[in-house]
């Protein structure tokens, strides 16, 4: 089976990169925000009224009111 694989491989036309199938690059100001070295990841779920790590599902939809939320007292 390796043989087979590695004789079609050898058999394959070249691989030819043209502009249209090279890589897109970041813009300026993508670089800029990676370059920051500033990250954050914030999930937000159910199990925040539940004080659990995982959502039970217990918690009744009338119980979460999100539009109270704010978020900006967090930052």
């Amino acid at each position: 089976m390796l043989a087979l694989l590695l004789a079609a491989a050898l058999q394959s036309p070249p691989v030819v990169v043209t502009p249209e199938s090279q890589l897109a690059l970041p813009t300026p100001q993508q670089v800029a925000w990676a370059d920051m070295e500033v990250g954050m990841f914030l999930h937000f779920a159910p199990n925040t009224w539940q004080d659990r790590e995982y959502d039970t599902l217990q918690t009744p939809l009338s119980a979460l009111n999100p539009r109270a939320l704010d978020t900006d007292q967090w930052v």
